[in-house]
């Protein structure tokens, strides 16, 4: 069974007692309707609507002070009601459909005349939870998408040949510069890359990676060894044992990641 449908909450404005009393018993007994509350004026109305939220306004154009035309101008921020106007003056209807109205109803009002207005105000209503409710779930969906993405696994765009493609950071090993390209070696395969070594160097993790020769970079946790090579210059092995040796520019920052003793 489908849910049933809450009942419309309903603001009644007329500056006269005896117009809002009839509305009131037009609609006793109808389980679709909740008279929310009502006003006998403009100002009255506009102050009720920020705290009553109802779904229709019931709204008489012909008011001393702020008229029904003055309060749909008026209408606070967020608070967007479907507005059927009640009025014993025919010639507003061309006004209050061009402030788009929901309908126009005259009086004296008909039984029947104003349930087809709630009808079709409650189209309206309906329409508009629905457009909210689409809204709602684009909204969390792009949240949602939002946070997928920073949860991704962190990664760097390189250019190679005219392609574009992803590498994941944590699958480059190390590094090392070609003339005007960079070969990246990754756990499963090597990619030669256009670009310069400085500008890989800026995409990556300082974290992560440590510039260890003036044409090398590598990946911190894929070093399983510091070595001493030649006139005990620090080599670092690599998983996969590769070796590359430590530029003397970069020694004692190397050293240093690695909690070595010169």
């Amino acid at each position: 069974m489908a849910p049933k449908n809450p009942p419309l909450r309903l603001l009644i404005v007329d500056d006269e007692p005896l117009a809002r009393r009839r509305i009131v018993q037009m609609l006793g007994g109808r389980s679709d309707v909740e008279i929310a509350g009502e006003a006998d004026g403009g100002r009255e109305a506009l102050r009720l609507l920020e705290t009553l939220r109802p779904d229709v306004l019931l709204l008489d154009v012909e008011m001393p002070g702020v008229d029904g035309f003055a309060v749909l101008k008026a209408l606070p921020p967020g608070v967007t009601p479907a507005i059927v106007f009640v009025t014993a003056f025919q010639d507003h209807a061309v006004k209050a459909f061009e402030l788009r109205a929901t309908d126009f109803v005259v009086k004296p009002v008909a039984r029947a005349r104003l349930a087809a207005a709630l009808d079709q105000a409650r189209q309206t209503v309906e329409g508009r939870r629905a457009g909210e409710r689409l809204a709602e779930l684009q909204s969390r969906l792009a949240r949602l998408e939002s946070r997928a993405l920073s949860a991704a696994e962190p990664c760097v765009w390189v250019k190679i040949g005219s392609d574009k493609r992803r590498l994941a950071l944590a699958e480059i090993r190390w590094l090392e510069a070609e003339r005007d390209f960079v070969r990246v070696h990754t756990t499963s395969q090597t990619h030669l890359v256009s670009a310069l070594l400085g500008e890989m160097e800026k995409a990556l993790d300082r974290e992560a990676f440590l510039r260890v020769h003036r044409s090398v970079i590598v990946r911190k946790d894929k070093v399983r060894a510091v070595l001493r090579g030649r006139f005990s210059a620090p080599v670092l092995e690599l998983e996969g044992g590769q070796q590359t040796p430590v530029g003397r520019k970069y020694r004692d920052a190397v050293l240093a990641a690695f909690n070595v003793g010169a």
